[in-house]
């Protein structure tokens, strides 16, 4: 059978490179024509690959992590026509089958080899990996064995160094002579030790800058006698002899004792702690134990676009929010009445977002310029309404599109908003679902957000930012009077680009959208 590459697709306008994300088959297994190769990362979503052809993947030429332009190399399927019988009848063999592999086909490609290529097959005799080490083995253990019968006679030692009369024998420590800085001593080693001295602060006066008994003794007295005199200094600090402090407390003294009024006893001050001193191995190990405190991890293409795209909403658009809140309780009761049969007519329940959606596209076409966006100096008034419903996953916010929603019925919204969110959590939304888009949904309130200012969507011009549905007591006005009650209110925030969209007409669209959820009748909500 002849072999097949597998390559990159064209995967959209915007989408130049792509990310191995993961190999879903291994080196030399067996597929099927169809079944999903490879998962390939773009800066919008994740991308499978599937298998043009039955047989063989015999070459890897891509492996995780790999950034390729559309177009390149991922690998290659092949094999004989004799392995494709068995495997159509069912009797290819289980796990990976390693086949012989055209390297010069890939050179300058990375090519992931298995685990049978790189390690040898068992076929090797024993005899002539044992023959080809015996005559190493056999005289290393006959010097081992003439080692332990015949004592070595150690050499005389050499008395060109320096050695301390005061040092025994049993000090001398014949690896000192190998090292290359100077050499101490075992004596001034000790000596050191016992003072919780460092070498390289005392200055040696021995042969070779070598450090003596003497240097060390000499450099203990000297830090003595500086700390004497530390003290001392302290002392005369604190408390002067004959300073104005006295002068003064003692005319104090000889006044109060004149005086017939009794003396104001003062509060004795509490003493001061002594300043805590951080030193500096102290501030090292911090920054160490910092250091691995802290995990480095590549951002993914969704993540990197997800930054630069808020970023650009940041530095081309004028954003501003507008707040407002709706009472949900007659929503609430709407949804909870006509939810059994809804259900069992749609096989979905009548959920939130198909009532905003539907109550979005009312107030958009009140207020068009919220449904426009900018290009160059022209706006561009779009007639139709492709909804954004913004969805969270694990690996970033994902914005599929609901398109035509205003010729949709509330049964379909939410079958294509379930379909949508469940796939875009797998990572199998195409390029497509997640493109284009007039105005955009985002609900905060799914994570507990009580209040939010949403970022637009470059290149729309609004945001609609749903929230949590919270019972408060609020005032309710009507024939009888005022009066206060318990509702279920939800804050709305809409952001909008202020270069296109007044302030009257964003306080106007969020308004219509909050009088068409409070009165639900007015979406005119059918079984």
């Amino acid at each position: 059978i002849m072999a097949v590459e597998i390559k990159v697709p064209s995967l959209g306008e915007s989408v130049t490179e792509v990310t191995v994300a993961k190999w879903l088959k291994t080196l030399g297994e067996m597929v099927k024509e169809g079944d999903p190769l490879v998962e390939l990362e773009t800066d919008k979503a994740t991308q499978e690959i599937y298998a043009p052809q039955t047989g063989l993947l015999i070459a890897i030429a891509a492996p995780e992590g790999t950034s390729l332009a559309i177009g390149a190399t991922l690998g290659k399927i092949g094999g004989g026509a004799d392995v494709i019988q068995k495997m159509s009848t069912g009797e290819a063999p289980a796990g990976p089958i390693v086949p012989p592999i055209d390297a010069s086909h890939y050179v300058g490609q990375p090519v992931m080899a298995s685990e049978a290529e790189e390690e040898p097959e068992e076929e090797s005799e024993p005899v002539v990996f044992e023959d080809s080490i015996q005559p190493v083995i056999q005289p290393v253990i006959a010097d081992h064995e003439l080692v332990q019968e015949e004592p070595v006679e150690l050499p005389e030692l050499s008395h060109s160094l320096p050695i301390d009369s005061d040092d025994s024998a049993d000090d001398f420590n014949s690896e000192d002579f190998d090292r290359e800085e100077p050499r101490q001593l075992p004596g001034v080693a000790r000596m050191l030790a016992e003072n919780q001295l460092a070498a390289a602060d005392i200055r040696g006066s021995g042969r070779d800058g070598r450090l003596t008994k003497e240097d060390i003794q000499a450099h203990i007295e000297r830090q003595n006698a500086r700390h004497a005199r530390l003290q001392a200094e302290e002392a005369n600090v604190q408390k002067p002899v004959d300073s104005p402090v006295d002068l003064i407390e003692q005319e104090g003294e000889a006044e109060r004792a004149e005086s017939p009024h009794p003396p104001v006893i003062e509060p004795a001050l509490e003493p001061v702690a002594d300043p805590v001193v951080v030193t500096a191995p102290q501030v090292t190990a911090h920054r160490a134990e910092v250091q691995s405190g802290i995990e480095r991890q590549k951002m993914s293409r969704l993540r990197l676009k997800i930054s630069e795209r808020l970023k650009l909403a940041q530095n081309t658009a004028a954003m501003l929010t507008t707040f407002n809140e709706v009472d949900m309780t007659a929503i609430m009761n709407l949804r909870r009445t006509i939810n059994p049969a809804f259900e069992a007519q749609h096989g979905v329940k009548l959920g939130l977002m198909s009532l905003f959606v539907k109550a979005a596209i009312a107030a958009l076409q009140d207020y068009p310029a919220v449904n426009a966006e900018i290009e160059g100096s022209d706006i561009l008034y779009k007639k139709f309404y492709d909804i954004g419903v913004a969805v969270g996953t694990d690996r970033g916010l994902v914005v599929p599109v609901v398109r035509g929603a205003e010729h949709l019925s509330f049964a379909e919204i939410e079958k294509q908003i379930a379909d949508m969110g469940s796939r875009a959590r797998e990572g199998k939304l195409s390029l497509e679902e997640m493109s284009g888009g007039s105005f955009t949904i985002t609900n905060g309130g799914v994570y507990g957000s009580l209040l939010s200012t949403p970022i637009l969507n470059p290149p729309q011009s609004g945001i609609l930012g749903m929230h949590k549905i919270q019972k408060r007591a609020v005032v309710i006005s009507d024939e009888s009077g005022d009066s206060i009650a318990i509702r279920q209110m939800m804050y709305l925030a809409l952001t909008y680009d202020h270069r296109l969209i007044d302030g009257k007409e964003a306080v106007g669209f969020l308004v219509k959208v909050k009088t068409l959820l409070e009165e639900p009748q007015l979406l005119q909500v059918q079984i």
